[in-house]
C-alpha cells in the first residue's frame, strides 16, 4: 500500500495559469516550459524554474537569449543537467505550424542551445518524452499525416536519432499519451493516450531487447493528456481527459481526479491511500504536467479544468509526497 499526501503551495511570482505545458526536474528544482492561456495560442518563450528556497515555494522566470520559439504541445525531458525540448505546435489550427525542432536549456550554464541532428522524427505536436540511460526517447503525437505510434531516441553524445520498433499494430496512432521511464532505466512505461477515442493501453518496452510487451490494463479508466511522473515505487498518473469535447482543443471534455500507481516492474495496480479530505487534494484537470523532485516527491501544475460551456485554465501547484 502506497500512501500519498497533497499539499497546495501558495507560490511568489508563479506563472500564469495554463494548458499544454511540460513540466521537468534538475536537482530538484523544476523547470515549466511552453503552454497555452487561450486554446492554440501559444505563450511566450519563458522558463520558468520553481525552487524551495528553505521558508516557501518561489518562481523565477527565465529569458535567455536565442531561446526556443513559443509553443503548445512540445515533449521535454532531463539528461542531466540539460532541458530538452522536442518539437510541438506554433500555429493556432490543427496540423499548422508543427515543429520538428530539438533544443537544450543547460541548467549549469543558464543557456539554450538548438540542436540538429540526422535522422530527426518528423514534426508533432502532442505527443510524449522521457528519459534513460542518456538517450531521450520521444513517441506518438499529431503530424501532418495524422496521429503517430512510432518511437525515436535521440542519443545525446553522438548527437544522432535512432528509430526504434513501433510498438504491435493494434496500439494506433495517438497524441496526449503518457511515456515514462522505470526508474532502474531498464524500460519505458507507455500509457494511454487518444486515439479519436480514449485508450487504456499499457506496454512496457524492454531497452536492452528494443521489444514491447501489453500488459492487462482492463482496470485502467481509458484517458489521455494525464499528468505522470516516475518513482523508485511506481508510475504515477493523476487525472486525465477521460472523454473528449465535442469542440475538440477549443474546449473541455470530462476530466478525472483520480491518483492511479502503477508497478514499475511488471505493471499490475499498486493501491494508494490518498491521505486527507477530497478538499486537500487537486480538482480534476487534464492537460496538465508533473515532474519528479525526489525518490518520494512530484510537483503537479496547471492543466485545464471546466467544461464546453466554460473552461478554466489552472495555474496552481501542488506537492505529491509518496510513502
Amino acid at each position: 500500500m502506497l500512501r500519498a499526501r497533497w499539499t497546495k503551495l501558495s507560490l511568489r511570482n508563479a506563472p500564469c495559469a495554463r494548458s499544454s505545458h511540460k513540466l521537468s526536474a534538475i536537482a530538484g528544482k523544476a523547470y515549466l516550459f511552453g503552454g497555452e492561456a487561450i486554446a492554440r495560442n501559444s505563450i511566450d518563450s519563458t522558463l520558468h524554474v520553481c525552487t524551495d528556497d528553505g521558508d516557501s515555494w518561489k518562481w523565477q522566470a527565465l529569458l535567455p537569449e536565442s531561446a526556443p520559439p513559443a509553443r503548445v504541445g512540445h515533449a521535454q525531458a532531463v539528461l542531466g543537467s540539460k532541458l530538452y525540448v522536442f518539437g510541438g505546435r506554433a500555429g493556432v489550427e490543427m496540423g499548422e505550424s508543427e515543429l520538428g525542432d530539438l533544443w537544450a536549456f543547460d541548467a549549469d550554464g543558464g543557456s539554450w542551445e538548438e540542436l540538429r541532428a540526422p535522422n530527426v522524427p518528423s514534426a508533432r505536436s502532442f505527443h510524449a518524452a522521457t528519459s534513460a540511460n542518456g538517450r531521450l526517447y520521444v513517441f506518438g503525437g499529431c503530424g501532418a499525416d495524422g496521429r503517430m505510434a512510432d518511437l525515436h531516441a535521440y542519443d545525446a553524445a553522438a548527437n544522432r536519432w535512432t528509430a526504434l520498433p513501433s510498438p504491435p499494430a493494434d496500439v494506433v496512432g495517438r497524441g496526449g499519451a503518457t511515456l515514462e521511464a522505470a526508474a532502474g532505466g531498464d524500460a519505458l512505461w507507455l500509457a494511454c493516450g487518444f486515439a479519436g477515442h480514449e485508450t487504456n493501453d499499457l506496454l512496457r518496452f524492454d531497452l536492452r531487447a528494443e521489444a514491447w510487451e501489453r500488459v492487462p490494463s482492463d482496470w485502467l479508466r481509458p484517458r489521455s493528456v494525464v499528468a505522470s511522473l516516475s518513482l523508485p515505487r511506481a508510475l504515477l498518473l493523476f487525472g486525465g481527459e477521460v472523454s473528449p469535447s465535442d469542440r475538440g482543443h477549443e474546449g473541455a471534455g470530462g476530466f478525472a481526479a483520480d491518483l492511479v500507481a502503477v508497478d514499475p516492474a511488471g505493471g499490475a495496480p499498486l493501491d494508494v491511500a490518498v491521505d486527507g479530505p477530497p478538499a486537500w487534494a487537486p480538482p480534476a484537470r487534464g492537460w496538465a504536467a508533473a515532474a519528479a523532485l525526489s525518490p518520494t516527491r512530484g510537483l503537479l501544475f496547471g492543466g485545464l479544468a471546466g467544461s464546453d460551456a466554460a473552461p478554466e485554465r489552472l495555474g496552481d501547484a501542488w506537492l505529491l509526497d509518496v510513502e
